[in-house]
């Protein structure tokens, strides 16, 4: 999903956008992709392929003058990321 839908959504997308007139795509990233973690091996490669797919995607319409970036939003402070507490 995460790059394949990208790449598809993008791909649909493209004609839309106006060559040189301030079109931006905007691919949320993540900062876990170069790091390796226990049980999230799928989950950062998946990561790891967006990123570089957005950074071809923003030297191949370089010439349209469409930009391409990536946001790599932390950690949230939530229960999911936090161990147990012992009582």
């Amino acid at each position: 999903m995460n790059v394949f839908g990208t790449a598809r959504v993008i791909r649909q997308l493209y004609p839309l956008l106006a060559p040189g007139n301030s079109s931006v795509i905007v691919n949320t990233r993540s900062v876990s992709s170069p790091a390796g973690l226990p049980e999230r091996a799928v989950y950062r490669a998946s990561k790891g392929a967006l990123e570089s797919l957005t950074r071809s995607m923003a030297a191949d319409f370089l010439d349209a003058r469409i930009r391409v970036n990536g946001v790599s939003p932390g950690t949230a402070d939530t229960s999911g990321f936090m161990p147990p507490q012992p009582n």
